[in-house]
């Protein structure tokens, strides 16, 4: 009950953040130009290779902890403040440079707003990680909720008086400030934490190898709007940045709202690999089909979603975001591959798995920008089998999972899918023979396919609609019987 209802914040929060996000997407598609989204992207771009360094495996260090002392969160704390305090001085220091660099000085302007993040997170980061661990996701829900909210309304209301892409910046500023402030209220006194270098090197030890993992896997995403916009103009990096920003909202409801819980869930079950097998085997059956059913749909109706939610101005997405749907597909019977080695503390084999997959994805984004956005999509979609090969040797060599052990749980799900995606192409073109607008197209394609999803899912007994039926009575619970 406490994991389900877990999930269930942890999806409503992301679920939130990817509607405002979408709010804030149509509206400020209408406000600023491609070129002005990819002076923010650029300078995002970099920011966010900070980000990376400045978590620097904290919470996931504090999770996979039996006994939480204080002198651990102290530890804890300490090590994110001075990280993130030398990233706030680096992105300041480069902020000039990389401005002249690109001749546009509003990605120095971007930065130095941005670097202001830095100083303010490492103070929630500590109280941050011990909700997760004990699984207090609603309180999260609410914290993070009202802070995305407030950044949003700024952002638009900066946006419509004429600060281009400074409104972006100012609203995640204001964001962060908000998540700070309400944990300070929260915690009260365990808010503050003295710093210490006793227990550093424990921190380290487990941090620094996740954190190596991740930046090399982020800098090669990320390098992705660097090449892109020097090769082929802020004309195109905006673009590709939108076209990513759509696929990223449904990685950031289904992959990081089940992540956050997954970690702490499968830690909980360290020494027992058998309940660790039967836990992967059937959430990954779950999110499998989620996104056998999203991205197909998206690549479907990619021309209707483009034109409601961007304008015409964005019309090159299309091609791309169908690219991308199509990838994202292989990606998902590993969805939860990345979670469960680092609750194992296996860190090591996802350092070894961006070693060389990284380097292979910064390639294609070089060769392809040769040629055109195009290009740059499929060369980088054609990386993603060997690292999927990669984490498969690694989760039979940590757990004895192989993909062929998941398989067959997964051809149902296969099977709901082309249901779906037939008859959501066959609605499409007969609504578009009608002559009917896209936004009824849409609307009208999206309901066949929710409703034949949840048809044939019954005629085929599909354990998704058993689980819906198990996660939704929750909301209606009272809080003292779910005690």
């Amino acid at each position: 009950m406490a994991i389900r209802r877990a999930l269930l914040f942890s999806f409503a929060q992301r679920g939130y953040g990817v509607l405002l996000q979408l709010v804030t997407t149509v509206i400020l598609a209408r406000l600023l130009g491609p070129a002005e989204t990819g002076v923010f992207a650029l300078a995002v771009a970099l920011a966010l290779l900070g980000q990376l360094l400045r978590d620097f495996g904290v919470a996931e260090y504090i999770i996979a902890q039996s006994d939480v002392t204080l002198q651990k969160k102290r530890a804890a704390f300490t090590l994110t403040l001075l990280i993130a305090l030398a990233i706030s001085a680096v992105l300041l220091g480069v902020s000039g440079p990389l401005a002249r660099l690109y001749g546009e000085p509003g990605v120095k302007s971007v930065l130095q707003v941005l670097s202001i993040n830095f100083v303010l997170l490492p103070f929630g980061s500590v109280g941050f990680a011990m909700m997760s661990k004990e699984l207090r996701f609603e309180q999260l829900f609410w914290i993070q909720s009202l802070a995305a909210t407030l950044g949003t309304g700024l952002t638009l209301f900066l946006a419509f008086h004429g600060f281009s892409y400074m409104s972006m910046a100012w609203g995640s500023l204001a964001s962060t400030s908000v998540v700070v402030t309400t944990m300070m209220l929260l915690r009260g006194r365990s808010f503050f934490l003295c710093p210490t270098f006793h227990g550093l090197k424990d921190v380290l030890a487990f941090g620094g190898v996740l954190t190596g993992a991740r930046l090399l896997e982020q800098a090669a995403f990320r390098s992705q709007d660097l090449i892109v916009s020097g090769f082929l103009g802020f004309h195109a990096g905006g673009i590709l940045s939108k076209t990513n920003s759509l696929v990223g909202s449904f990685n950031d409801v289904f992959n990081s709202a089940v992540v956050r819980v997954a970690v702490p869930v499968f830690a909980q079950s360290l020494g027992n690999l058998e309940a660790i097998r039967s836990q992967y085997v059937k959430a990954t059956t779950l999110v499998f089909t989620a996104q056998w059913l999203f991205f197909p749909a998206l690549g479907i109706f990619a021309k209707e979603i483009v034109a409601i939610l961007l304008g015409p101005a964005w019309a090159d997405c299309v091609p791309l975001l169908q690219i991308c749907a199509a990838a994202s597909l292989a990606w998902a019977p590993y969805m939860l591959s990345v979670p469960l080695l680092t609750a194992l503390g296996s860190v090591r084999d996802l350092l070894r798995i961006q070693v060389v997959s990284a380097p292979l994805l910064v390639l294609s984004f070089l060769v392809g920008a040769q040629f055109s956005l195009l290009w740059v999509v499929v060369l980088c979609s054609i990386v993603v089998p060997v690292r999927l090969y990669m984490i498969d040797r690694s989760l039979y060599r940590n757990c004895g999972i192989r993909f062929g052990e998941t398989a067959r749980f997964l051809l149902p799900s296969i099977k709901l899918a082309g249901i779906v995606a037939v008859i959501a192409i066959a609605v499409r073109h007969g609504l578009i023979w009608l002559g009917l607008p896209a936004s009824a197209v849409l609307l009208v394609g999206a309901a066949a396919a929710i409703g034949s999803a949840l048809v044939a899912a019954n005629a085929m007994g599909h354990p998704l609609l058993h689980e819906l039926n198990r996660i939704f009575p929750l909301i209606r619970t009272p809080p003292e019987a779910r005690r």
